[in-house]
């Protein structure tokens, strides 16, 4: 196994509480930088908490790290996945390949595995069928359908030995961690509590700083910011000392941050809403006047700009089940307009 290259740091695990470790696992020219993974020591080896993807920089994260902890790979029992983003899902199958890890990973999310990893072509047509429908010119479409693709060459393709449901419990060493379906940045999204710690694994759901991208798309639920928003409202009364997310740091303020996570979407709804003062408009004619923490419209690239648009629906289909804003397909094209 490679030792960690010598343009990045070397990392060390973080003992969060006893036999518990935060991972710190580089993401490559990301502005994320790192994926937190997590890691409990059992008597019998450990369980990972979302795996990071497939570069020589996270395995040899994951290496430098386990040797810390007098682990290998061989020692790693199973490895649970919160979504199946690449940077969460996409070297859990390497981890079962080099050693006997089983992938436990919520049932929602499996079934959309081939669809999104393995048989990828339809669903490409499906993004530029959508993404034309709402508004994006033909000049700008191949950019904007195909800006996942890179993603492919960071994800190790692979089924889940056990899929789970909300309120299903997962035993990792000293954590007896229940399953919370937590949908929105992904339709089948999970939280994991372990209600005797009172310690919240919470993926990319809940971040200190950052508000995940909620997006309508092909692939999401037909309201995916109401279920966020309901999602949010689930967590808020768990008894919880410790966050521990998918990115950037621990918190303990969970009632706070969901509150203002709360107010930023009710300021981003209103900003929508104010952007169909002066009549009807489809989503990418609105996208480029939102007010993105990304930066600027002209300076997003393909995928920063697609998931901008996705988000833009997501606030508009919650207008619309608001009883707000409506939309009309004309001409094989949506527009929005206030009622």
């Amino acid at each position: 196994m490679s030792a960690t290259p010598a343009n990045l740091p070397r990392e060390h695990a973080l003992e969060i509480i006893e036999d518990v470790y935060r991972c710190k696992i580089p993401i490559p020219n990301n502005p994320l930088r790192f994926v937190m993974s997590y890691l409990i020591k059992s008597s019998n080896g450990c369980t990972i908490i979302d795996a990071g993807w497939d570069t020589p920089e996270s395995m040899a994260a994951w290496e430098g790290q386990l040797a810390q902890l007098g682990l290998g790979f061989e020692d790693i029992e199973q490895v649970i996945i919160t979504h199946l983003h690449p940077d969460h899902y996409g070297l859990a199958g390497k981890l079962r390949e080099i050693g006997r890890a089983r992938i436990v990973m919520s049932d929602l999310e499996a079934e959309q595995l081939n669809a999104r990893y393995e048989n990828y072509q339809q669903l490409l047509q499906e993004v530029a069928s959508f993404l034309r429908l709402h508004g994006v010119p033909e000049e700008e479409l191949p950019g904007l359908q195909g800006a996942s693709l890179p993603a492919l060459e960071w994800v190790v393709k692979a089924r889940p030995d056990r899929v789970v449901k909300d309120g299903e419990i997962i035993e990792a060493g000293p954590l007896t961690l229940r399953v919370l379906s937590t949908p929105g940045h992904t339709r089948g999204h999970i939280c994991l509590y372990a209600e005797k710690q009172r310690l919240l694994f919470s993926g990319d759901h809940v971040l200190p700083t950052i508000t995940p991208n909620v997006s309508l798309n092909p692939q999401s639920s037909a309201n995916p910011l109401g279920d966020y928003l309901d999602a949010l409202e689930k967590i808020r009364e768990l008894e919880v000392n410790l966050v521990l997310p998918a990115h950037e740091f621990a918190f303990s303020n969970l009632a706070e941050r969901i509150r203002e996570i709360e107010a930023h979407h009710q300021r981003r709804l209103a900003e929508v809403y104010g952007l169909l003062e002066n009549g009807p408009k489809t989503a990418y004619a609105i996208a480029p006047f939102v007010h993105w923490d990304t930066g600027p419209w002209e300076t997003l690239g393909n995928w920063d700009r697609r998931a901008a648009l996705m988000e833009t629906l997501a606030h508009l289909e919650l207008l619309q089940r608001q009883g707000k804003v409506t939309s009309v397909n004309s001409a094989q094209q949506v527009t929005f307009r206030r009622l």
